[in-house]
């Protein structure tokens, strides 16, 4: 049987921790930072940057190992292949995206652009991944600041 314990982190603007059991015997945790772009000029190509997400696990009983999925939802877009940031309310859209890889060629979606791994844990683990963002050069758009929320889900399977 196959338990499955979804933890839910939000990014830009909003960093927390969240705390759920997994199993039984397994409590787990999420952190975050922020991914912040400094400032944009569409002249200069692409704008790189990078954000980091952490899911810590205490165990109680004895060692296991943990299974997991990592996928990357989008608030502002149709899907993970267009992803954007928004001026307040205004019209303006930057387009980005989050990668996998520093090279930014493999996009951090959910379902098959999910990241999947397993974690050994005798008492305390932790894994932490870089999220690598990008916004695309040559958008012109009005000068303000820019937002977007992204919901990092990590799912524990045994």
């Amino acid at each position: 049987m196959m338990k499955r314990q979804t933890l839910v982190m939000l990014l830009f603007g909003c960093a927390g921790l969240w705390s759920m059991p997994a199993a039984p015997a397994i409590d787990c945790s999420v952190d975050s930072n922020d991914l912040i772009f400094s400032a944009y000029d569409a002249s200069t190509g692409n704008k790189d940057s990078t954000g980091r997400a952490t899911f810590s696990c205490h165990n109680t009983q004895s060692p296991t190992t943990i299974n997991y999925d990592i996928a990357v939802r989008t608030a502002n877009g149709d899907s993970y292949q267009n992803r954007w940031l928004n001026r307040g309310s205004a019209s303006d859209k930057l387009n980005y995206n989050v990668y996998k890889t520093s090279a930014r060629n493999n996009i951090w979606g959910y379902g098959p652009l999910r990241k999947s791994g397993s974690m050994p844990i005798e008492e305390d683990a932790s894994k932490t991944f870089t999220l690598y963002g990008r916004i695309f050069g040559g958008q012109n758009v009005g000068v303000g600041s820019y937002e977007d929320t992204i919901t990092v889900i990590i799912s524990l399977k045994n």
